[in-house]
């Protein structure tokens, strides 16, 4: 009579026995031989060249997952806690600095226009790494993308209030116009009476906080909104190239003008902004109405 004996993740010992006779009889034996036995103390069989395929399976080493009598690891109650709060989302909360004075009257109407928005989930998922230089993608590759590279590469995306299509490019230098660079910066920058370093906190996350300036929060607003960060993200490679060519025809300018002038040229502007060219008009006019 053979028996071969299977073992489960709960310890149940089952068996199979080849001889047909008397098969009840043997396998109550067999099973109750076999419980007596810690389970650890049985020894698979050696293996062999001449194995069958069955008895390969079962002399092959038990997974860590199948080992009889170890509870499965647990995570620890901290980062249990840890998880929850980041399946959630709360609101965030625009505070001025320690030790700093409270926000002017026109600094908190920023700042709750911003609450509104913003909220925890958004600001650690599509601002915190930018702002703190934890991407690829940098402030200066997407600034570079906002001025230059999307003019040369038009990009069309749906505005998030009327669902129209309108050029990227467009839709940026319309928030430039509209909030001018002292309120509408990819960087960290600080302007006098304008834009200073603030804290973003959130009262139910302790562990949450962020300082950057009212000029950041609204440039990354509309970069959100219009879908900015995914276009230079999905460009980004692009925009690198087009920078490094656009500044390796600027370096041959400069050592030009040098030969020439004997002088170091003045460092070019980031960004140049397309002014339209007025034409003044002489005579009279009549308006009729």
């Amino acid at each position: 009579m053979t028996a071969r004996f299977y073992t489960d993740k709960t310890g149940t010992i089952f068996a199979a026995l080849l001889d047909q006779c008397n098969w009840r009889q043997k396998l109550a034996v067999a099973c109750n031989d076999a419980r007596s036995v810690p389970p650890r103390t049985l020894q698979s069989k050696p293996r062999s060249a001449t194995m069958s395929d069955t008895e390969r399976d079962e002399s092959a080493p038990m997974h860590q997952d199948d080992a009889v009598g170890e509870p499965a690891p647990q995570p620890a109650l901290a980062d249990a806690e840890r998880l929850a709060k980041s399946a959630q989302d709360f609101p965030i909360r625009i505070l001025p600095l320690e030790n700093e004075s409270p926000l002017t009257e026109e600094e908190q109407l920023y700042a709750e226009h911003m609450e509104r928005y913003f909220t925890r989930n958004i600001v650690c998922d599509k601002m915190a790494a930018y702002v703190r230089g934890e991407m690829k993608l940098s402030k200066r590759d997407m600034t570079w993308a906002a001025k230059n590279y999307f003019p040369e590469n038009p990009v069309m995306v749906r505005d998030p209030h009327t669902g129209l299509p309108v050029w990227l490019h467009e839709a940026h230098d319309m928030f430039l116009d509209e909030y001018r660079k002292y309120r509408f910066d990819s960087f960290r920058r600080t302007y006098d009476d304008y834009s200073r370093l603030v804290r973003v906190v959130c009262e139910q996350d302790k562990s949450f906080e962020l300082t950057t300036t009212f000029a950041q929060l609204i440039w990354f607003r509309w970069a959100i909104m219009y879908q900015f960060l995914e276009k230079c993200e999905e460009r980004q490679e692009e925009i690198k190239a087009h920078w490094q060519q656009a500044q390796s025809r600027r370096n041959q300018q400069r050592a030009a003008e040098r030969a020439i002038t004997g002088k170091k040229a003045k460092r070019a502007p980031l960004t140049t902004r397309f002014e339209p060219h007025m034409q003044v008009v002489r005579g009279t006019f009549e308006i009729n109405y």
